[in-house]
């Protein structure tokens, strides 16, 4: 889930002014700041990908009674499953269901700045349409 002040910061920042020579000035500070935030949660996805395929051997060695003996001494798990079972309890096990939230809530907030990066990039389209418009409606318009 994408935090609402997040959602609200990106709000404020696409918004148009009045003052639409400034407007286009601010094009380049937000598309690099959304930019960089889009490519930091791209790195934390490849992070957590990583953390997610070990979290999920681990579980497969646990599961399957092999994992290190000091492991069952904290948290034993006396059944003897077959391969179907073994997944199941992985797909089921707490720690993989939290794991793959962070990696989808992850994947949300990589499109999510995907998208208003890509807004961005179209603002000078907007902006330019907009002056246009004030000359058409004024009289300027040749």
């Amino acid at each position: 889930m994408i935090p609402k002040e997040i959602f609200k910061e990106a709000e404020q920042d696409v918004k148009y002014g009045t003052d639409l020579a400034s407007e286009s000035l601010k094009i380049p500070e937000l598309h690099s700041k959304y930019l960089n935030r889009h490519y930091y949660e791209k790195g934390k996805l490849r992070e957590l990908t990583a953390k997610f395929k070990k979290l999920k051997k681990e579980k497969e060695l646990y599961y399957d009674g092999k994992a290190d003996p000091e492991v069952y001494k904290q948290k034993p798990f006396p059944l003897k499953l077959n391969k179907i079972q073994i997944k199941q309890h992985i797909e089921s096990d707490d720690d993989v269901i939290d794991m793959q939230k962070d990696i989808d809530d992850t994947n949300d907030l990589i499109d999510f700045y995907k998208d208003v990066v890509s807004d961005i990039n179209k603002r000078s389209y907007s902006i330019t349409n907009a002056i246009k418009w004030k000359e058409f409606t004024s009289g300027k318009n040749g």
